[in-house]
């Protein structure tokens, strides 16, 4: 019996509370019996929590809360993981950078809900037409970027095809191949091809078009 537990016992004794050292001996055993059998229990699902924690902490550093696409950072990271892939099979990555034709307008006209919704259902729709493997991210208000691993040009533009005819909403866009350049060169080469094309009319977008179904799939 411990210290404690002696002078646990000496102390019930001089107060009167018990009678027998012995119950009182048979109880400190029982309770520290149950601890001992608690405590590991206890400290898993501490563990267990403190886990779940870390890992919700580190999905919301990379992923824009509005949209659940990737943020600037969750891209570029991710970018780095796909494109080694491709190169391991030795297969192109191509980057897609987008820019939403008159997205201001719509805030303006009918307000930031609105436009959060049309976002919100942009990358639904594009997520659904976007291979297993695909990253898309957004990089700005209106903004995003697509990398698309063991994809070359042409596959690409044949994606852009099928996501344009996914969501009714109004983009331009401007890609480049991955090669030997650094990410930042390939996505500077992406933006100069997109704004090239970009429409003059980006700013007096159709609001008939721009009324999207927000619950579409």
């Amino acid at each position: 019996m411990t210290v404690t537990a002696i002078g646990l016992t000496l102390g019930l004794l001089a107060a009167g509370l018990v009678a027998n050292p012995i119950d009182v001996g048979a109880n400190y055993i029982g309770v520290l019996a149950a601890t001992l059998i608690a405590v590991p229990a206890l400290v898993h699902r501490l563990v267990s929590e403190l886990r779940a924690l870390a890992q919700a902490n580190a999905e919301a550093a990379v992923r824009d809360p509005l949209t659940g696409a990737f943020n600037r950072r969750g891209v570029l990271l991710e970018a780095t993981a796909v494109h080694a892939v491709s190169e391991r099979a030795a297969a192109p990555t191509t980057v897609v950078a987008i820019d939403l034709d008159g997205f201001k307008q719509v805030n303006d006209t009918r307000g930031h809900a609105a436009g959060d919704d049309l976002l919100v259902s942009l990358v639904r729709a594009w997520t659904s037409t976007l291979r297993a493997g695909d990253v898309l991210g957004r990089t700005g208000g209106d903004e995003f970027l697509l990398v698309l691993p063991q994809c070359d040009v042409e596959a690409a533009e044949a994606l852009v095809v099928r996501l344009r005819e996914a969501h009714p909403f109004r983009w331009s866009y401007g890609l480049a191949e991955w090669n030997d350049d650094d990410l930042d060169a390939v996505v500077a080469r992406a933006d100069a091809l997109l704004y090239a094309a970009k429409p003059a009319r980006a700013t007096a977008v159709d609001l008939r078009v721009s009324r999207v179904d927000t619950d579409r799939p």
